[in-house]
């Protein structure tokens, strides 16, 4: 998982599913069932959005996700 979230971060325009098993809303939502935290809503897939409004806004609001996740995991003792 911490190598998906690195990858994530580096790359946020793939959601990854060619290399990792899970898409960046599942790496989110297992973080926040392993841990009990949580740093905000995890939006739809974009690319279920039906406009390319709601959709830009589910990739900024996952980019955002991805890099509180990575902070937070460079933060916490080990």
């Amino acid at each position: 998982m911490k190598v998906a979230l690195k990858h994530f971060e580096e790359n946020p325009n793939t959601n990854g599913e060619l290399r990792f098993p899970f898409s960046r809303g599942k790496l989110i939502a297992s973080f926040e069932r392993i841990t009990g935290k949580s740093f905000g809503r995890i939006p739809m897939t974009p690319s279920l959005h039906s406009s390319t409004i709601g959709a830009a806004e589910a990739e900024k609001q996952l980019e955002d996700l991805i890099k509180a996740w990575a902070y937070w995991w460079a933060w916490e003792p080990g």
